[in-house]
């Protein structure tokens, strides 16, 4: 679930590289019907012999006043439908005109908002006109194995990424442009491999921006942000590596030097560590 947040935020920052949508403003709610009471109408005030008494030529007929005017106006119920306060005209759901209807289909990540016409170009770094290239770094589990260091068998992140991005790019990839994951795997110590990645990632690739974390070696997550300006989605940071970056620096959870004072705040304000 974590990684799909981050995807949804790295495809924020791809929809930003790739140039805003166009806004269109709704026409506003429609006019409010009158009321059968109102189109009744009053009696013409320049009838001279209506005489301020027209209930009683009404009453003779076996009719209420107004009631044959009344008739000929639609009910309340079937006036026309006003826009909810609660949703203003352009937004997902409704017709850019503010009127109701079918709701239109709507999904920031397989159907971003893209603005401008022509044709597309390079408008960032690791932005082309037909790729946007995207970093996955992973553990290399395999060779901590043959290491003797550990025994897990688990699934690829670069392979889940890979499996995100081929159903985006069957939807249209972002504003046209096909995402492609290179992937690099590094060890979760030591400092060689993590900057391997590092500079294969923002050198030789020239990816928009690295999607993952070097678990373990902040050298790693330092040397994308700070050395090489590129930005990276769902590393964990202090305070301090925050400030260092020269590119976004994105992450869902607390800084990681304020998570142990966040968890004994909360305790506190509970009331866990009254006694």
């Amino acid at each position: 679930m974590t990684k799909l947040l981050a995807l949804c935020a790295v495809l924020g920052l791809l929809v930003t590289a790739c140039g805003g949508g166009n806004t269109d403003e709704g026409s506003g709610p429609a006019p409010e019907a009158p009321s059968p009471t109102q189109a009744s109408g009053s009696p013409d005030s320049e009838d001279p012999d209506a005489g301020g008494e027209p209930a009683s030529q009404d009453a003779a007929d076996g009719t209420q006043p107004g009631e044959d005017a009344a008739a000929d106006q639609p009910s309340d119920a079937s006036s026309s439908p006003e826009t909810s306060d609660d949703v203003a005209a352009g937004e997902p759901g409704i017709s850019d005109d503010g009127a109701s209807g079918e709701p239109e289909t709507y999904d920031p990540i397989l159907q971003p908002t893209c603005g401008g016409e022509g044709e597309l170009s390079a408008t960032a770094h690791g932005v082309t006109a037909e790729t946007i290239k995207i970093g996955a770094p992973e553990i290399d589990f395999e060779e901590l194995g043959n290491l003797g260091l550990a025994q897990i068998l688990r699934g690829g992140v670069g392979t889940v990424l890979e499996f995100l991005a081929e159903e985006l790019n069957e939807n249209g990839g972002i504003c046209g442009r096909m995402v492609e994951v290179v992937n690099f795997k590094y060890l979760p110590f030591g400092t060689d491999t993590s900057l391997a990645a590092c500079v294969y990632f923002t050198e030789d690739e020239e990816v928009f921006a690295v999607l993952g974390e070097f678990t373990r070696v902040p050298a790693g997550n330092l040397c994308v942000t700070e050395t090489h300006s590129t930005a990276l989605i769902a590393a964990p940071y202090t305070a301090d590596d925050h400030a260092r970056a020269n590119a976004p620096w994105l992450h869902l959870g607390i800084a990681s030097d304020r998570r142990l004072e966040v968890f004994v705040t909360a305790l506190d304000k509970a009331g866990l560590l009254a006694d």
